[in-house]
């Protein structure tokens, strides 16, 4: 099984929430943003994150 990486910016209250799906296996901050920026979550300009946030498959589903 494979995981995926991928590197999101998020406000800090989308990237706590979005570390207890059941979909995501980790979520790991990079580095502060200087500015304010759009998430890529609720789509709200905040100060964020940028986030390296590791998804796992969904247990049961085969593809």
């Amino acid at each position: 099984m494979d995981n995926d990486k991928e590197t999101l910016f998020l406000c800090k209250p989308c990237a706590e929430e979005m570390k207890s799906y059941k979909t995501v296996a980790s979520v790991e901050y990079i580095r502060p943003a200087r500015d304010k920026g759009t998430c890529e979550l609720c789509g709200r300009r905040r100060y964020g994150y940028m986030c390296e946030v590791e998804f796992r498959e969904p247990e049961g589903e085969t593809y």
